[in-house]
């Protein structure tokens, strides 16, 4: 049966009279009307209208959506554009016979477009980019120069190089761990051995090698906790981070002047691959420990106090403020001539009373002469830091103390939301994962062979236009751009 598409039918019961003519029933008073096809529905409005049953105030006026809905190509290119990022979804999809059937569907004045605009759009999102965390593979480093040398000249980054480069948390301390298990692989080899061998007594460990791999289990717990903290699916706030890598480095120096040669054996090459990578804890990780209320400039100092001399501290401090300040002057740039003044008008005051208020100026001026001149980033930080251990929504914290703190409040935003770690979104680009993924392997066989049966049938050579012009004019400019080809 045909939708109906007048609201009328809300009101009405469609049915058949004894002739089989088609009529329909007024739910309020039970009168039976015409409903022939041919006959409209005016003559069903103007019933409703008039019933004396029906319930004052009901009215058949159209959604304001569907009478002021007006079809914006342009925004439509922007949510595919959202489709493909969050899906992962390649850029040649948009070229595909399925979707723009589907499209055509959902909107006829749907336009197709292929890969070349799509990238175009993307290209577009330059300008947001604050930083990029990934692994630590070689070819990773490479592309990060040639992204450097792409996003400056076009004004991207808006902190400059100084975070752009977010090393992955979870992966160096995979990295360091691996590094010290090179120095006890006699060991686990052994037990290894044992374990698929387990009639061979000569691969039982002996009761020494026993202590010694019960000592590093303990000692390698650490990292495996730290680890999960890092690799979280619900990634926590880049705050936390901070003490995670202090108490790695904590825990590596502990064990170095312990009382095992074996371990210290172990640590060596651990803290040679933690210098290498954290030796200065990353500015990143120090910038947003600073930016917990909780927190700021005495916490980091106090870590670092823990592991240097005064001088070392005072080097590690005045670097990380320096990159902070930095920063503060780039945000001041886009958001401190947006930040509201609020002018109170002047109460008419009273010549009577006004003699007992003199002194009244000096003393506020007393009281704020120390806060004059000093920037958001310097009040922010000369405020008393929160309770150390109270339950705080940080964000929550700086989406309030935006009013006061504009500017820092958007580095806040900025900081505190960039993952450290890239393990929990593995997965998602994964080929192994999307090729038998839970979803799919849960499929009946009958279900999947009609899948593959419904593709090969819909594969035809039909073809859909697209805005060639525009596409070739957006390939030949890029022929002829000298950036890095490295898409």
């Amino acid at each position: 049966m045909r939708k109906k598409r007048s609201k009328v039918w809300r009101e009405l019961i469609e049915g058949k009279n004894v002739q089989g003519e088609r009529i329909a029933k007024c739910v309020h008073c039970n009168s039976i009307l015409s409903a022939h096809r041919d006959s409209g529905t005016s003559h069903l409005k103007r019933h409703l209208e008039r019933c004396a049953n029906r319930p004052l105030g009901l009215t058949f006026e159209e959604d304001s959506d569907e009478e002021n809905f007006v079809f914006d190509m342009n925004e439509l290119r922007k949510v595919i554009l959202n489709f493909i990022v969050k899906g992962d979804h390649s850029f040649t999809m948009v070229e595909e016979q399925g979707f723009r059937r589907m499209m055509k569907r959902a909107t006829p004045k749907f336009k197709p477009f292929g890969r070349a605009i799509t990238k175009r759009f993307i290209e577009g999102l330059y300008d947001r980019i604050l930083s990029i965390t990934v692994d630590n593979a070689t070819y990773n480093d490479a592309m990060i120069s040639c992204l450097k040398r792409r996003l400056v000249p076009r004004g991207g980054l808006s902190c400059g190089e100084t975070l752009f480069h977010v090393r992955c948390c979870a992966h160096i301390i995979n990295l360091i761990v691996q590094k010290g298990l090179t120095c006890v692989s006699g060991i686990l080899d052994k037990i290894r051995s044992f374990i698929s061998h387990a009639s061979f007594q000569s691969y039982i460990p002996l009761e020494d090698e026993w202590e010694k791999v019960s000592v590093i289990h303990n000692f390698l717990e650490l990292f495996y906790e730290v680890t999960c903290m890092f690799s979280a699916v619900n990634y926590p706030t880049s705050n936390v981070y901070f003490k995670g890598a202090w108490i790695v480095h904590r825990h590596l120096l502990e064990a170095e002047k312990g009382p095992y040669d074996y371990l210290k054996e172990m640590v060596k090459p651990m803290l040679e691959k933690f210098d290498k990578y954290w030796s200065d804890y990353n500015f990143y990780l120090s910038c947003a420990a600073i930016l917990d209320p909780r927190y700021k400039v005495k916490f980091v100092e106090y870590f670092f106090s823990k592991l240097y001399g005064s001088v070392e501290v005072s080097r590690r401090i005045n670097l990380v403020l320096g990159t902070m300040k930095s920063m503060f002057e780039d945000y001041k740039l886009q958001y401190a001539s947006s930040s509201p003044i609020v002018v109170a008008p002047s109460p008419p005051s009273t010549s009577g009373a006004r003699n007992y208020f003199d002194d009244y100026d000096h003393f506020v001026g007393t009281s704020a002469r120390s806060q004059v001149g000093k920037s958001q980033l310097e009040m922010y930080l000369d405020d008393d830091a929160l309770d150390l251990n109270s339950q705080l929504d940080i964000l929550e914290f700086w989406h309030q103390s935006s009013v006061r703190y504009l500017v820092v409040s958007k580095m806040a935003r900025d900081l505190l939301t960039i993952p450290v770690s890239t393990v929990a979104s593995e997965s998602a680009f994964s080929i192994g994962g999307k090729i038998v993924s839970a979803s799919r392997s849960s499929l009946k066989s009958k279900t999947i062979q009609a899948l593959v049966c419904m593709q090969d049938w819909h594969r035809d050579s039909n073809q859909v236009e697209v805005d060639s012009e525009l596409e070739d004019e957006i390939i030949e400019e890029e022929e002829n751009d000298d950036a890095d080809p490295f898409y």
